[in-house]
């Protein structure tokens, strides 16, 4: 594998993180958004009296897999959207 992040290589499977079965990734082209994902806000912050991230949850098994094996609510990723939503640039 080349060097560089792990969640950028080349990958078409994962293991999906509630049946441990073999599942393939989410296909933007292929699929829709919806039926595999949800976002809701989140607390990055703690003592936080309001919500500060925005994470996203797998529906699917697809969706499951692509979250995890994607890195995709890690802390910065969360906060990002957030802000992204504030600036009406994410729609929840």
């Amino acid at each position: 594998m080349p060097k560089g992040d792990v969640n950028t290589a080349v990958c078409l499977t994962g293991i999906d993180p509630t049946t441990s079965e073999i599942t393939p990734l989410y296909h933007p082209r292929k699929e829709l958004w919806a039926e595999h994902f949800s976002a809701e806000s989140c607390r990055l912050t703690t003592p936080a009296s309001e919500p500060d991230g925005i994470r996203i949850n797998g529906l699917t098994p697809v969706g499951r897999t692509t979250v995890l094996l994607l890195a995709m609510n890690n802390g910065a990723r969360n906060k990002l959207r957030y802000e992204l939503w504030h600036q009406g640039l994410f729609i929840l």
